[in-house]
């Protein structure tokens, strides 16, 4: 079974970028709150 993946979500000035591999989820988070800040946050999930 291979779970590997990609997907994109989008809501507004948030952008979601979830990437699964066989031994971790890596979670990218823009939060774009103006034309010249993004906020990017970075998480780290063990994929179980």
């Amino acid at each position: 079974m291979n779970n590997e993946g990609y997907h994109l979500m989008e809501f507004g000035n948030i952008i979601v970028l979830s990437l699964t591999n066989t031994n971790f989820r890596y979670v990218q988070i823009y939060i774009n709150l103006s034309h010249s800040y993004t906020y990017y946050l970075f998480l780290l999930f063990p994929n179980f």
